[in-house]
Protein backbone atom coordinates (compact mmCIF):
# COMPACT_ATOMS: atom_id res chain seq x y z
CA UNK A 1 0.00 0.00 0.00
CA UNK A 2 1.41 3.83 -0.72
CA UNK A 3 0.51 6.66 1.49
CA UNK A 4 0.12 9.99 -0.46
CA UNK A 5 1.59 13.17 0.77
CA UNK A 6 -2.19 13.97 1.60
CA UNK A 7 -3.06 10.67 3.22
CA UNK A 8 -4.84 9.32 0.67
CA UNK A 9 -3.90 5.10 0.74
CA UNK A 10 -3.57 3.16 -2.81
CA UNK A 11 -3.35 -0.69 -3.08
CA UNK A 12 -1.25 -1.85 -5.72
CA UNK A 13 1.89 -4.52 -6.28
CA UNK A 14 5.01 -3.91 -4.83
CA UNK A 15 8.26 -5.66 -4.53
CA UNK A 16 9.27 -6.86 -1.36
CA UNK A 17 11.97 -4.93 -0.53
CA UNK A 18 9.68 -2.30 -0.26
CA UNK A 19 9.57 -0.75 3.35
CA UNK A 20 7.38 0.94 4.66
CA UNK A 21 7.78 4.84 5.23
CA UNK A 22 10.21 4.80 2.15
CA UNK A 23 9.55 7.35 -0.72
CA UNK A 24 7.80 5.92 -3.86
CA UNK A 25 6.19 6.26 -6.78
CA UNK A 26 2.80 4.35 -7.90
CA UNK A 27 2.29 3.21 -11.95
CA UNK A 28 -0.36 2.47 -13.48
CA UNK A 29 -1.21 2.46 -17.36
CA UNK A 30 -3.24 4.99 -18.08
CA UNK A 31 -6.17 3.06 -20.09
CA UNK A 32 -6.77 0.58 -16.90
CA UNK A 33 -8.24 3.28 -14.76
CA UNK A 34 -11.63 4.44 -15.21
CA UNK A 35 -12.93 7.78 -14.95
CA UNK A 36 -17.19 8.93 -14.20
CA UNK A 37 -18.14 12.28 -12.78
CA UNK A 38 -17.92 12.47 -9.29
CA UNK A 39 -21.87 13.18 -8.85
CA UNK A 40 -23.11 9.75 -7.20
CA UNK A 41 -19.74 7.88 -7.36
CA UNK A 42 -19.28 5.70 -4.01
CA UNK A 43 -16.25 3.88 -2.70
CA UNK A 44 -15.23 0.86 -4.92
CA UNK A 45 -14.93 -2.69 -3.88
CA UNK A 46 -11.74 -3.69 -1.95
CA UNK A 47 -9.92 -4.72 -4.65
CA UNK A 48 -10.38 -1.36 -6.45
CA UNK A 49 -8.60 2.05 -5.55
CA UNK A 50 -11.14 4.83 -5.53
CA UNK A 51 -9.94 8.42 -5.41
CA UNK A 52 -11.96 11.61 -6.64
CA UNK A 53 -10.40 14.77 -8.02
CA UNK A 54 -10.07 17.94 -10.12
CA UNK A 55 -9.86 17.20 -13.87
CA UNK A 56 -6.70 19.42 -14.65
CA UNK A 57 -6.58 19.02 -18.13
CA UNK A 58 -8.29 17.15 -21.71
CA UNK A 59 -5.73 16.63 -24.14
CA UNK A 60 -7.71 15.15 -28.02
CA UNK A 61 -5.22 12.42 -29.39
CA UNK A 62 -7.65 11.59 -32.14
CA UNK A 63 -9.16 8.24 -30.80
CA UNK A 64 -8.03 8.73 -27.42
CA UNK A 65 -8.72 11.25 -24.88
CA UNK A 66 -5.96 11.67 -22.50
CA UNK A 67 -7.47 13.33 -19.09
CA UNK A 68 -5.33 14.79 -15.97
CA UNK A 69 -7.03 14.65 -13.16
CA UNK A 70 -5.32 16.04 -9.81
CA UNK A 71 -6.20 14.16 -6.58
CA UNK A 72 -4.15 16.19 -4.30
CA UNK A 73 -1.94 19.17 -4.96
CA UNK A 74 1.07 17.78 -7.28
CA UNK A 75 -0.48 14.38 -7.69
CA UNK A 76 -1.94 13.71 -10.84
CA UNK A 77 -3.19 10.46 -12.58
CA UNK A 78 -3.48 10.50 -15.94
CA UNK A 79 -6.58 8.24 -17.98
CA UNK A 80 -7.22 7.52 -21.54
CA UNK A 81 -10.20 6.84 -22.78
CA UNK A 82 -11.62 5.87 -26.15
CA UNK A 83 -13.10 9.49 -27.38
CA UNK A 84 -17.15 9.29 -27.68
CA UNK A 85 -18.95 11.73 -29.31
CA UNK A 86 -21.13 12.49 -26.47
CA UNK A 87 -18.63 13.71 -23.69
CA UNK A 88 -17.92 12.88 -20.44
CA UNK A 89 -16.19 16.51 -19.58
CA UNK A 90 -17.60 19.69 -20.94
CA UNK A 91 -15.05 22.26 -18.67
CA UNK A 92 -11.68 21.49 -16.73
CA UNK A 93 -12.12 22.50 -13.10
CA UNK A 94 -15.08 19.40 -12.93
CA UNK A 95 -14.99 17.23 -10.38
CA UNK A 96 -13.88 13.24 -11.74
CA UNK A 97 -13.83 9.70 -9.74
CA UNK A 98 -11.44 7.31 -10.40
CA UNK A 99 -11.33 3.40 -10.16
CA UNK A 100 -8.85 0.90 -11.25
CA UNK A 101 -7.84 -2.54 -10.17
CA UNK A 102 -4.92 -2.70 -7.19
CA UNK A 103 -3.42 -5.31 -9.44
CA UNK A 104 -3.31 -3.09 -12.44
CA UNK A 105 -0.86 -1.17 -10.44
CA UNK A 106 2.80 -1.62 -9.27
CA UNK A 107 4.91 0.42 -6.58
CA UNK A 108 8.11 1.21 -7.34
CA UNK A 109 10.85 2.92 -5.08
CA UNK A 110 11.99 6.70 -6.00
Amino acid sequence: MLRTAGGLRLRARADANVQSGAKANLFVRPERVTIARAEGAAAAEPALNFVTGRLAQTSFLGNILRHAVEIEPGVRVTVDVQNASSGLFRTARETAALTWAAADSVILLR
